[in-house]
């Protein structure tokens, strides 16, 4: 069991901490294996902005369909935002990264020959 384990590899008996930290070094390893990683959204300015997507224009046209039809629910006028998910591409984002690196690299080249006035600056989230 992962206490037991948990309990071995640390040489005491596992927290909270503990097990939090091994989860995760396991889902790293997975997601290098696999490719690609999954991670629950906590951040409520991401979560946030998640929900505003989810504003119903015309709640109408909400609580009308087949899954209110089929299940006998009474219907609902808007939709909350219960839990949300980031796909990472691990391979993406080494190519995103390679790339990146070779723009930096191409527009520091033009900046020493053209001066550095030429091309602004820009700051971005990425």
């Amino acid at each position: 069991d992962l206490d037991e384990f948990l309990s071995w590899l640390f040489g005491k008996p596992t927290g909270q901490g503990d097990r939090q930290f091994l989860q995760t070094l396991v889902a790293e390893a997975n997601a290098l294996e696999a490719g690609w990683s999954l991670h629950k959204i906590l951040d409520p300015e991401e979560l946030a902005g998640l929900q505003s997507v989810l504003q119903v224009t015309d709640p109408r046209n909400l609580g009308i369909g087949r899954d209110v039809r089929d299940s006998g629910y009474k219907g609902y006028k808007s939709l909350r935002l219960a839990h949300a998910w980031k796909i990472t591409s691990t391979f993406k984002r080494d190519v995103y990264d390679a790339q990146k690196k070779k723009i930096t690299s191409q527009l520091r080249m033009v900046k020493k020959q053209k001066g550095e006035e030429v091309i602004p600056s820009v700051t971005t989230k990425l």
